[in-house]
Order: structure tokens, then C-alpha cells, then sequence
């Protein structure tokens, strides 16, 4: 009994004595690696401090690499524009002309300019940009009425929208159109757009005949029953030509100026700081359902010229404000936004 108590007491003491050695030897192991890291902390804080990682935006551009012409990419792109060129244009013409013929020497581009040359009657002239000054600066010397709207992507697709396109294709197209003020066209907004269109002095129409602008427009035309030939036009792209040739501020020298869109406290800084006299700016212009309240803000306003960029709702409240004021009334659109950025710069 005497020798199993003893055995048990050595025992213990055999695993305490084992326990102290292994804490001892933790404790020396942690106190050698703390050492040896506050050695090396100096040196890695200099190598740190003399490469530091750049967030991706801020680093050097790298040079783009040299394309390489004979590429696999390359080359499939050429084949494939080289067949879309045929598609477009001689294959139209290989399956108009008669069976058992052939036309030597006439290439399809010669047939597309001799057939334009019997279209010449129903050719439609496009206004430039210093005819349209000169045609604001008369309604502003006359105290008439003057509207200028534009017709772009957003307002095609708003008249397209469950018509010319099905509205499932048209809204995968026009993801922008909330932002544009047209949350969901419905046949209410298309007509009070189309009326405004149609009493518009200038209408700016696109200039490219790829299917979303000039192919778009002229089936709109056609399904509404609007001949493009009751307005007079112009491009799409005048106010950015007003601004570029330098037409736009002399033109609102002397004038009262009231501004309308999301930015117009912006732009009229830009403006004023031209020497515009800005009489006043509304905002915010929340789509269609906000174009009452907006033209009851304008009636608050004693103003010559009034320039809106307000989306799609911009071709309704420049038609009215121009009509129901005896004012002049642009659509000048995106130009906002780059009149501000010029201020930036």
C-alpha cells in the first residue's frame, strides 16, 4: 500500500516536472522568435516603405500591345466583314437581277448612286447650324416663339415601344429610358410626344441610316402616319454644333435666360461665368408626370430664351413653353453635361 502511494506520488511528480519543462521551453521559443521579428521589423517597414502596391487605377498605363495583323483573330474578323460587305451589297444585287444575266463592269455601290439620282424629288433638306441661328436669333428679335427639339435614341424608342418593337425587345434596348423620364411608355406619353413633335418649328433628326436611328424614325413616320415633310429639320447633333461653332452664346447675349433639367443650377454657373445672364434654373425634372408642374414654375419667370436638357420630357416642355409663352425653347440635351465638365477642366 505504502509502495503504491509512493509510485503514485512519483508519478505526479515524473508529469508536473514534464509540464514546467515543456512551459519552458514554450516560453524561451516564444521569446527567441520575438527577438529575432524585432531585429527584421526595421528592415521590412524600409522594404514596405519603398514598394508600395498600387490600387490597379493608379498605376502606369502599359503600352497596348502590337496587334498582330496575321492573327487568328484578325483574319476571322476580316472574313467576316468581307461577307457582310457582300451580303449588304452585291449579293442584293445577284438576287435582283434576271435569272440566265449577268452585269459586267457595274459595281453595287455605282447601282446604289444612280438609283439615288431618281430619288433626288424626295431627298428632305437638313438645316445647318448657322441657318438655325440665324432663324433663333429672328424669333428672339421678333418676340416669337420659337422650339427647337431633337429626336435621339430615347425618344425613338419611347414612340417604337409596343409598336414598331415589341415592348420586350424595346426594353431591353431602351434600359436607359427611366433615366431619359420615360419609366414605361404607354399610348398616352407616344401621342403627347408625337403632338409636340409635329407642332415643333425644328425637329433634329439622326443622321445615321443604321436601324436604330434613320430606319427606326422613318417606320415610326410611316406607322403614325407623321410625313417627315410638315416639319423642318435638322440634325440631331445642333445643339453640340450651336455650342462648337460658337453660335450658342452670342446668341443668348442680351437675354434673359431660364434654365430646366436635373443640372441646371450647374449649367447656369457654366453660363454665368460666360456672362449669361441666367434669371433662374428649375429642378429636378422627374419625367412626363412632372412636365405641369415644371411649365407652372416657368410662368414664375420673366424670360427670352429658355434651354432645357430634361431626357425625353424636354421634347414636350420645349414645344409648349415655346407656344403657350411666345418664347424660344431648345432642347439642348447632353450639352449640360459637357458645359459642366468644360468647368471642371
Amino acid at each position: 500500500m505504502e509502495r503504491s502511494r509512493k509510485l503514485n506520488h512519483d508519478g505526479l511528480a515524473v508529469i508536473h516536472a514534464a509540464k514546467k519543462r515543456r512551459q519552458s521551453y514554450t516560453a524561451k521559443k516564444k521569446a527567441s522568435v520575438r527577438k529575432k521579428e524585432s531585429k527584421l521589423k526595421p528592415t521590412l517597414r524600409k522594404k514596405a516603405n519603398t514598394k508600395k502596391l498600387k490600387h490597379p487605377r493608379h498605376r502606369k498605363p502599359q503600352a497596348p500591345l502590337p496587334l498582330d495583323h496575321e492573327g487568328p483573330l484578325q483574319k476571322a474578323y476580316a472574313a467576316g466583314y468581307k461577307e457582310g460587305v457582300y451580303h449588304g451589297g452585291e449579293a442584293i444585287v445577284e438576287r435582283l437581277i434576271p435569272s440566265g444575266r449577268i452585269l459586267p463592269g457595274v459595281t453595287a455601290e455605282a447601282l446604289i448612286q444612280s438609283g439615288l439620282m431618281q430619288h433626288q424629288a424626295e431627298l428632305l433638306e437638313i438645316t445647318d447650324s448657322v441657318q438655325v441661328a440665324d432663324e433663333i436669333r429672328s424669333a428672339l428679335d421678333e418676340r416669337r416663339s420659337f422650339s427647337l427639339v431633337r429626336l435621339g435614341d430615347g425618344e425613338l424608342l419611347t414612340l417604337a415601344y409596343g409598336t414598331i418593337i415589341a415592348s420586350s425587345e424595346a426594353h431591353e434596348l431602351g434600359a436607359f429610358l427611366p433615366y431619359a423620364g420615360v419609366p414605361l411608355p404607354d399610348a398616352s406619353v407616344q401621342s403627347l410626344l408625337l403632338d409636340s413633335i409635329q407642332k415643333a418649328d425644328y425637329v433634329g433628326v439622326p443622321m445615321s441610316r443604321r436601324p436604330e436611328f434613320q430606319m427606326l424614325l422613318f417606320a415610326i413616320s410611316k406607322h403614325y402616319g407623321w410625313s417627315l415633310t410638315q416639319n423642318r429639320l435638322t440634325n440631331s447633333l445642333i445643339n453640340y454644333q450651336l455650342h462648337h461653332h460658337g453660335l450658342l452664346l452670342p446668341l443668348l447675349a442680351e437675354q434673359r435666360v431660364l434654365l430646366i433639367g436635373n443640372k441646371a443650377a450647374e449649367t447656369a454657373d457654366r453660363m454665368m461665368e460666360q456672362g449669361v445672364n441666367v434669371v433662374g434654373s428649375i429642378s429636378p425634372v422627374r419625367g412626363f408626370e412632372d412636365i405641369e408642374r415644371v411649365l407652372e414654375q416657368c410662368r414664375r419667370y420673366e424670360f427670352d430664351i429658355c434651354l432645357i436638357a430634361a431626357g425625353v420630357p424636354a421634347v414636350v416642355l420645349c414645344q409648349r413653353i415655346a407656344s403657350g409663352a411666345n418664347k424660344v425653347a431648345i432642347d439642348i440635351g447632353h450639352l449640360a453635361d459637357q458645359m459642366i465638365q468644360e468647368i471642371q477642366q
